[in-house]
């Protein structure tokens, strides 16, 4: 890998009334170039530590040197995967043991669990130790397809799972790729020049033969490559004008310079026009000097002008049949099918398209070359898809958690809810007749009120007209008779 970062630098002044920031050099992204020759791959980034280049991999850099060349070493930590594993194999015993809590049943007792008979806990139970338990049928025959082949078993004493980290140690050490694949969600294509990227959810898990992949056309980038043989140096003076989008570069080129030295002249040309994705190179086996882009595809190009012919011996070769003519190049994009299914081309990468019944989303970097392909043959292997333990189990967690997804458990939620409401249209269908007792029976004590309290007047005047006739029998009584 070959690091180059521009740095910039402000210089802080103090003069009498206010300060002056005075910028000694524009900002400008670190640029990384990954690879050598013609894979070498651009990177442009606005920080000068990079997270993303290399998986799992953090580069820092420190300064700019485009002449040099850094190598990565990289080792792998076996260490942190056992952790991992360890962790899994605890969370997997913790959750049965929760489950059996959860669902007992005492015969002396006749006490359950909570969840005692719940069919759900079931169904999520059964199919998480068929995950565990079983193989995984993507990864071919021969290769470590089950848990118990590295080292994590259950225990017919316990139910439990038990882990052998040594064993598990030592396949990192012997067979790392296999014990990626066993547990993680991976794509493997047959043919060395084609890597895979990434697939979603929606690209489906393969057989072990995998899905057949056909190439028509080579991704490219755009490449200007001169027509005559400078090995022995230019006779001609020559002046190139290179052009990427609304930045232009022009060189002078003199009668005498040695290719190199020419190559040379037009990267420093381009560098001083701030074109970072365009570069000059001499192949000294083909003695010729050519001009391209650092990105593959048809979204990359850049002309080319020269004040000679590209058939005028002792020149660069550059450009095109007629001088002073600005000549277009372009990058051409990969093409081909994934399982007999469309996909769609953008530089080297090949990606399975929306709705396809099987490879959708399936991403691929196809580094064949155009010879490589015409010598080939369309026909590149192929590509299986394979989903690991953990790669399933967080499938089934998914499922069994997002609410998006009608999973058993949603599933519960939902019917709990339901039932819920249903309870709750009870309550208020008893409460609506709570009311209307309450309020018949309000009435009726209102009418009950009104009728006593016309009964208490009643009685009343009852008492006081048998009162004044007792008054009135008493005075006839002791009135002398004549």
């Amino acid at each position: 890998a070959t690091l180059s970062a521009a740095a910039s630098k402000v210089f802080l002044s103090y003069q009498h009334g206010g300060l002056l920031f005075t910028e000694s050099q524009a900002v400008r992204d670190a640029i990384i170039k990954l690879g050598a020759g013609d894979s070498t791959t651009t990177v442009t980034k606005n920080s000068n530590t990079v997270t993303d280049l290399i998986e799992g991999v953090t580069l820092t850099l420190t300064k700019a040197d485009p002449a040099a060349a850094v190598t990565v070493d990289i080792t792998r930590s076996t260490q942190g995967v056992n952790g991992a594993v360890n962790s899994l194999v605890k969370a997997i015993n913790d959750t049965e043991a929760l489950i059996e809590k959860n669902t007992f049943f005492d015969s002396n007792t006749n006490e359950t669990g909570a969840l005692f008979s719940d069919s759900n806990l079931f169904i999520v139970r059964s199919r998480v130790s068929a995950i565990l338990t079983g193989v995984v049928e993507s990864v071919p025959a021969g290769k470590l397809r089950a848990l118990r082949e590295v080292g994590i078993s259950l225990s017919p004493d316990t139910g439990r799972f038990i882990f052998d980290s040594s064993k598990l140690s030592s396949l990192l050490s012997e067979k790392p790729d296999e014990v990626r694949n066993l547990f993680a969600s991976v794509a493997l294509p047959s043919d060395g020049d084609i890597k895979a990227l990434t697939f979603t959810d929606k690209t489906k898990t393969s057989t072990s033969a995998g899905y057949d992949l056909q190439i028509t056309q080579a991704g490219t980038r755009a490449t200007d490559e001169g027509k005559q043989n400078v090995s022995a140096g230019l006779t001609q003076n020559e002046t190139l004008t290179i052009t990427v989008g609304a930045a232009a570069a022009t060189v002078s080129l003199t009668n005498g310079m040695t290719a190199e030295q020419a190559a040379s002249a037009i990267n420093s040309a381009l560098q001083g026009a701030v074109i970072t994705n365009v570069r000059a190179v001499f192949n000294s086996t083909t003695g010729k000097i050519s001009i391209l882009h650092d990105s593959f595809g048809s979204k990359f190009s850049f002309t080319v002008k020269s004040s000679l012919a590209n058939g005028t011996a002792g020149g660069t070769g550059l450009g095109g049949p007629a001088a002073d003519t600005d000549v277009l190049f372009i990058g051409r994009d990969v093409a081909g099918t994934i399982n007999g299914e469309a996909a769609t081309g953008e530089g080297q990468t090949l990606t399975g398209n929306t709705g396809n019944a099987s490879t959708e989303g399936l991403q691929l970097l196809v580094e064949l070359t155009p010879d490589q392909l015409a010598e080939q043959g369309s026909s590149q292997g192929t590509v299986s898809v394979s989903r690991g333990v953990a790669s399933r189990l967080e499938e089934l967690l998914a499922f069994l958690t997002d609410t998006s997804q009608d999973g058993p458990i949603q599933g519960a939620i939902e019917e709990a809810n339901e039932r819920v409401e249903d309870l709750q249209s009870q309550i208020d269908s008893v409460n609506a007749r709570i009311e209307r007792e309450r309020l018949r029976l309000s009435e009726q004590f209102a009418r009950l009120e009104q009728a006593l309290g016309t009964l208490q007047t009643t009685s009343a005047f009852l008492s006081r007209q048998l009162a004044q006739i007792s008054a009135n029998s008493a005075s006839l009584a002791s009135s002398p008779r004549r």
